[in-house]
């Protein structure tokens, strides 16, 4: 089994636009120092399983076929922005395993290239908070 760490950064990433901190700066010249957008995939046996659905490079890392199903953490949209890259394209149906929640992030659901799975009630791994856009504001690094 293979974990692949694709970011460990949040949505303002790094380096955060317009920011010129020492941090920042530093990674602006150096690519090694950026943080993407957070996101992984496990390999297994063969098999992907993408967790959050936000690499910049989703459609070029990936192609069509080898993402076997998505788990997505939180709706919130550094967390399914390449959902919104997939939905319109050819090929099989990429199952979609994601928290209950309402509100959704805009109109993620109604796609036809990823399916939605019912909503998970319980996960003994990952402990999966019900967030929506504009619940936490967001954190300085």
């Amino acid at each position: 089994m293979k974990l692949v760490m694709l970011g460990t950064g949040n949505s303002a990433m790094v380096p955060v636009w317009g920011c010129d901190c020492e941090i920042c700066a530093e990674a602006r010249l150096d690519r090694t120092l950026r943080r993407e957008k957070s996101s992984a995939y496990v390999e297994h046996n063969g098999r992907k399983l993408l967790l959050d659905a936000n690499a910049p490079d989703l459609l070029d890392r990936f192609p069509p076929g080898s993402i076997d199903k998505i788990l997505l953490t939180h709706f919130h949209m550094d967390h399914v922005h390449s959902l919104f890259d997939l939905r319109w394209g050819k090929g099989a149906l990429i199952p979609v395993h994601a928290p209950e929640d309402e509100q959704g992030c805009d109109d993620c659901t109604n796609t036809r290239r990823v399916g939605f799975l019912a909503a998970f009630t319980a996960v003994s791994i990952l402990y999966m908070a019900r967030h929506h856009c504009n619940a936490t504001p967001p954190q300085p690094l």
